[in-house]
């Protein structure tokens, strides 16, 4: 059961995230087309200060999250009502929260935007973005129920058919009115009937879920007392997550060029997207990770474990690789060579989208096993990243910005949080893992070399679409069966291959 609703949600993930991908360049070229390219800075800008200010949601979905599997495992559902009522009442607080803080971000608008678009243009759209924002948490506490159940699936279906339809009516309004409000505007509506949507679906499927518990908040915050500590704990880790992630925009917005920001959008909606797809891909075996901690033992977990982490590796390789060898000949073709950057960016950016993509497995199961204790390595994370993108965004602006990400995060990501997971998860020596990671490395840097030797002897030549297609066929199917064939020495890879094609096999035949 487990495994059918895993890949269930993986399935409908995977699909919507490419539809949706697709949607979205072309939504970016008609955006391009229709307006300046400094709104297209000012909108990636303001989606940042919105995920710093989304920052006081402060992991209350992951320990609720976490609660939650143990509950609906053993069908307590009095149990359940009272979490689902905590967190109701939570994210009334907390959308309640953004909005008084996001309206005091209003008088220091001067430092961020360095823009020629219209100062009331700028506060507009920022106090859109920010009003769906806060009052998007009155609605979607629900969703942490479902997808804790292992159902996201619905979530997804939902958010993928809305957001096609929205991105439609976008392109239609950029090509007739060329209105820049009406775009904001279509994007939010969009996502407020998302929201309110979700919310019914949830009501009739799970129709004895119950808010109107005579509890108050007092009380079921010191009944809670696990979820608290958890809750304290977690508020660490968001941050430095924030910090690496949402942060860096602001920071170029301050040290770089109106025209950089423009050219970083682009490189950022084609990472998002694909990182999207790859998260989705695994978000998917997310509640399932906790289902399986809560009623199986270690020694299960770490074989579970052992063979997601390899998939996880395996993929983040190739797509990766694949990313660098692909990303500049793509924006050259679809926006033209002045929207590029050089090559020694995009490795950088390639780098730190490998470390993020390759640590959900480890974060799953750490967030499984409830461990949210190691609060000290996120806090030295978040100040590295602050501190080194400051000063080395001002000597080399973008670049120097996402150096300062990739250097913070690579000892804590890679080397730490597995560290915290065997020892305090899995109770087995770290040393497991060390070897685990030297393996797979290896066999990646050999891999790549000779997919490079390839390149080299092949030396194609991507001048247009039918030729790029081409071009990432080849390169993706040599690399990807050079990779698997070394993986395949693995006797953990050869398990999870063997598991995903039973299950798929299982799916079909049903249907």
């Amino acid at each position: 059961m487990r495994a059918r609703k895993s890949f269930k949600n993986i399935a409908y993930s995977f699909s919507f995230s490419i539809l949706n991908i697709i949607l979205s360049f072309v939504a970016r070229s008609a955006f391009l087309y229709a307006f300046d390219a400094e709104y297209l800075g000012l909108t990636t800008i303001v989606m940042n200060i919105i995920g710093v200010l989304s920052l006081t949601e402060l992991g209350v979905t992951t320990a609720i999250g976490y609660a939650l599997y143990k509950h609906l495992n053993e069908k307590n559902y009095n149990k359940i009502n009272e979490l689902m009522k905590f967190i109701k009442i939570s994210y009334g607080i907390i959308g309640a929260l953004i909005l008084i803080l996001g309206l005091l971000f209003i008088p220091f608008f001067n430092l961020i935007f360095t823009s020629s678009i219209d100062y009331n243009t700028i506060v507009l759209t920022y106090i859109l973005y920010l009003l769906t924002t806060a009052i998007s948490y009155f609605f979607t506490f629900k969703q942490v129920l479902i997808i804790s159940d292992q159902n996201a699936y619905v979530v997804t279906n939902i958010t993928g058919i809305i957001r096609i339809v929205r991105t439609i009516a976008q392109l239609i309004s950029a090509v007739v009115y060329q209105n820049f409000m009406i775009w904001i505007i279509l994007e939010l509506v969009g996502n407020m009937l998302t929201y309110i949507i979700i919310n019914r679906e949830v009501s009739k499927k799970y129709s004895w879920l119950n808010l109107n518990i005579n509890k108050s908040y007092r009380i079921l915050l010191k009944e809670n007392k696990e979820v608290l500590i958890n809750l304290k704990n977690i508020i660490f880790h968001r941050l430095s997550g924030t910090v690496s992630t949402q942060t860096d925009s602001i920071i170029i917005s301050i040290v770089a060029t109106a025209r950089d920001i423009a050219l970083y959008a682009n490189y950022l909606l084609i990472v998002n997207g694909i990182t999207n797809i790859l998260a989705q891909l695994f978000n998917g075996l997310t509640a399932s990770i906790g289902n399986l901690i809560a009623d199986s033992d270690n020694k299960k977990s770490y074989n579970i474990f052992q063979q997601l982490y390899h998939l996880e590796f395996y993929i983040g390789v190739c797509v990766t690789y694949i990313l660098y060898r692909l990303v500049n000949p793509f924006i050259e073709i679809w926006i033209g060579e002045e929207f590029l950057f050089s090559n020694i960016f995009l490795l950088i950016i390639c780098i730190n989208f490998f470390i993020q993509v390759t640590r959900r497995t480890v974060d799953f199961f750490k967030d499984g096993y409830g461990i949210f204790y190691d609060i000290y390595a996120p806090i030295l994370q978040a100040m590295l990243n602050l501190i080194i993108s400051i000063i080395l965004g001002k000597q080399y602006g973008i670049i120097g910005v996402y150096i300062g990400t990739m250097v913070s995060s690579l000892p804590l990501i890679v080397f730490w949080r597995p560290y915290i997971l065997y020892k305090s998860g899995f109770k087995i020596t770290f040393s497991k893992y060390l070897i685990s990671l030297f393996k797979l490395t290896l066999l990646s840097i050999l891999a790549i070399a000779v997919s490079e030797e390839i390149q080299k002897l092949v030396n194609f030549q991507v001048n247009s679409w039918i030729s790029l297609i081409f071009y990432a066929l080849i390169t993706s199917i040599v690399f990807a069966s050079i990779l698997f064939l070394l993986f395949m020495t693995i006797k953990s890879y050869r398990k999870i291959v063997s598991r995903l094609i039973n299950t798929a096999s299982k799916v079909i035949v049903r249907k």
